[in-house]
């Protein structure tokens, strides 16, 4: 798996008062999913009364309940970083720093790509909202647009299909995940009975932590 991360690049509306250009590849440890899920049953007991972390086929992402634009979330995995957190804090500086998603992926990947992640993009009238989404780079995919989920102006979670005449922007950050789409061996989480009052991704990601830790140990 690789990590790209890129402060400011060409793909993008530009400002005259941009930072430094940085753009940087990493490559990350990637442990085997018996492995993973090993520990992070053990991490997730912290958490939920019973949990059971078990590798499997990842379903078909096509039908319901899921209805995402690819059949699978495996195959020439990459996270992608974009922006600095340092746009959130004066987002009036930074209003026209905006990246065009697609021209943007593009440069670290090819062909058909499926794209989960979250960013920070703007609103009308220039509210900042927090976005998710699913994009397939090729819109005949299977046949299924892409989508996003956003807050409109009376704070209310909305969802849209990403058409053709609708750039996709993203502005101050982001950070997704990339893949070819393909189904292959994924991890399965069973959990009832959390003993904390927090988001389960937030345990997730605290169970993930340790996780990486361990491995690397």
């Amino acid at each position: 798996m690789a990590m790209q991360n890129d402060n400011v690049n060409n793909n993008m509306q530009n400002d005259d008062n941009l930072p430094e250009v940085i753009d940087m590849t990493c490559n990350l440890h990637q442990p085997s999913l018996e492995e993973l899920a090993s520990v992070m049953n053990l991490s997730l007991a912290h958490h939920f009364n019973h949990v059971a972390v078990n590798v499997v086929e990842c379903p078909n992402l096509l039908t319901s309940p899921y209805f995402l634009p690819a059949p699978g979330i495996c195959g020439d995995a990459q996270v992608i970083e974009f922006g600095n957190h340092e746009h959130l804090y004066n987002p009036s500086k930074n209003k026209r720093v905006s990246w065009i998603l697609p021209q943007y992926i593009n440069q670290y990947t090819s062909g058909t790509c499926h794209v989960i992640g979250n960013t920070m993009s703007r609103g009308i009238p220039n509210k900042d909202v927090g976005m998710n989404f699913v994009y397939s780079s090729e819109r005949a995919f299977h046949k299924r647009e892409s989508n996003y989920i956003f807050l409109n102006e009376e704070g209310q979670v909305e969802t849209k299909f990403i058409s053709d005449s609708c750039p996709v922007l993203c502005d101050l950050y982001g950070s997704v995940y990339v893949c070819n789409g393909k189904r292959d061996k994924v991890l399965e989480v069973l959990e009832r009975t959390a003993f904390y009052k927090q988001w389960k991704v937030t345990s997730f990601r605290y169970a993930t932590n340790l996780s990486a830790n361990s491995v690397a140990k």
